[in-house]
């Protein structure tokens, strides 16, 4: 009866938790909120960069992958975290230690033992001695906490991976989006040169006040002031992918500094399921290693309150000559079994068992949070990827029109009808519709960027090992004309015309993605 009560009295302090929670206790819708999207993939899309059609941006990527310092130092980490899982698994075995001594000793001749044997003796000692203390129910939570612990690191080096990747096609894209609008601003510059010449023009000719000279010279300084902003921008976009690829400034400029056109996906986006979406997401599966190593953590902590188990011995040779140290009867051992009980730690274990109860809590919840953000993430950036498509046609056609408008108002100014004023607004009317076309151009291909790491993909299948990266000293492919703000107007589509692409609804204007 004594040994049972003793029992139930353990299992009552190791119950003094609250119960376990796991990642399945979390809900997962099973479809999107945003109306306009279907889900005809049940995966998440990898190597997404590809869409682009873009050599130069695959290179990065590439490139980016093999030399990035952020993603080296997730590596160390996980070297770290493998270590820490070994050193676990090795603290549960015995500790086994060679010794070898030589001593001399003198009894005191005053004491009973003297008496007997006092005197100067030798003594050779030569053995192995072996140490092993565990506690049986804390080993496997321990090796499981490790563990998870690793794989947390592998997915949070597989975050900081799908990371780079969009920050590297984010950062060309808008690289791409300023070297087209600097050569809108140049085209612009030539322009209002072209318009200056012809005021001065009919100036001197009489036909025109000073008033007209003034608003173009005006209109031409303004416009020539962005130009040294767009350059200085420009720099420092290539200035942060070499960051990104591991590389000193000044190293890609030969490689980036012609301009290119703005890389535009030419394959449908596949949306993924919310499942598959929370399947892909390293942070997600890193956020529940984490309440893995967390539960495991509180379970070793509760094993504190079970008995422990220690074996230690010994074996070896003992002799007062060094000659008979190896002799038949020079034989020494000892062997032992020790269980330790606690019994009175003024509170040390429930103490420690509320404390990784509390942090196993915490780790629920910080997954729970992943869960949804992870959610919130894709509903964002669907319906900004969206309304960026849905705006392409309008912005395009504000071009057309713009340059109509810029054309007629230049005819009308030379045959007297107009004054420059009326010129100096349609000009300044297309090159903001230009910039926000161009603007709008990029927002598509960055805004499916964020997408596309929205749903946790790109890092399956990618090579992330520490080998050279390829060299990039020039573009692989002859970079695309810039676009030119006037008859000649080069701004990509950004819906797609094939049968199988992303459609408009004209009743709502909204895309589908089907």
């Amino acid at each position: 009866m004594k040994k049972l009560l003793w029992i139930i009295g353990l299992v009552m302090l190791a119950g003094c938790t609250s119960a376990s929670h796991d990642a399945s206790e979390v809900s997962v819708p099973s479809a999107w909120t945003n109306p306009s999207a279907t889900v005809n993939d049940a995966s998440v899309q990898i190597r997404w960069w590809e869409q682009f059609n873009d050599t130069t941006l695959n290179n990065l990527v590439q490139a980016a992958v093999a030399q990035n310092l952020d993603l080296k130092i997730a590596k160390t980490r996980i070297r770290a975290a493998r270590a820490q899982l070994l050193a676990t698994k090795a603290s549960f075995l015995p500790d086994i230690n060679g010794s070898a001594s030589i001593g001399k000793t003198r009894g005191s001749t005053r004491t009973g033992a003297g008496a007997l044997g006092g005197g100067e003796r030798d003594l050779y000692d030569i053995g192995l001695d072996s140490t092993w203390e565990f506690n049986v129910f804390g080993i496997s939570p321990a090796i499981e906490a490790a563990d998870a612990t690793l794989q947390s690191e592998k997915e949070n080096e597989q975050g900081v991976l799908l990371s780079l990747l969009g920050e590297v096609a984010q950062n060309y894209i808008e690289l791409r989006r300023l070297q087209n609008a600097l050569a809108v601003t140049d085209q612009s510059i030539a322009a209002y040169k072209a318009s200056l010449d012809i005021t001065d023009a009919r100036l001197n000719a009489g036909l025109v006040s000073a008033l007209d000279s003034s608003r173009a010279e005006t209109a031409l300084q303004t416009q020539l002031a962005e130009r040294p902003e767009l350059v200085s921008q420009i720099n420092a976009a290539i200035r942060r992918i070499e960051v990104l690829l591991g590389q000193n400034p000044g190293t890609l400029d030969a490689t980036l500094a012609t301009p290119a056109a703005i890389p535009f996906a030419g394959s449908p986006m596949l949306l993924a399921t919310p499942a598959a979406v929370i399947a892909n997401r390293p942070d997600v599966r890193a956020a529940e290693q984490d309440l893995i190593a967390s539960n495991a953590t509180k379970r070793v902590a509760t094993a504190q309150y079970f008995p422990s188990l220690s074996l230690p011995a010994a074996f070896g040779w003992q002799a007062d000559r060094g000659g008979d140290l190896f002799s038949s009867g020079a034989q020494a051992w000892s062997f032992a079994g020790m269980v330790k009980l606690p019994i009175f730690d003024f509170g040390r274990i429930r103490a420690d068992v509320q404390l990784t109860d509390a942090n196993a809590e915490a780790a629920f919840l910080q997954y729970q949070k992943s869960v949804q953000g992870a959610l919130s993430d894709v509903e964002t950036a669907l319906s900004d990827y969206l309304a960026s498509v849905n705006r392409s046609a309008q912005l395009n056609r504000a071009v057309q029109t713009s340059q109509t408008t810029v054309d007629l108002s230049e005819t009308r100014y030379k045959n007297g009808l107009v004054s420059y004023l009326d010129v100096a607004e349609a000009q300044k009317s297309l090159y903001m519709a230009q910039q926000s076309a161009i603007q709008n151009q990029a927002n598509v291909a960055s805004r499916l960027v964020t997408l596309y790491k929205a749903m946790g993909g790109g890092w399956q299948n990618t090579a992330t090992s520490t080998a050279a990266a390829p060299a990039i000293p020039e573009p692989v492919i002859q970079p695309a004309a810039a676009p030119v703000p006037q008859n000649n107007v080069v701004l990509q589509p950004a819906v797609d015309t094939r049968p199988n692409a992303p459609r408009v609804n004209a009743a709502d204007g909204m895309m589908v993605i089907e």
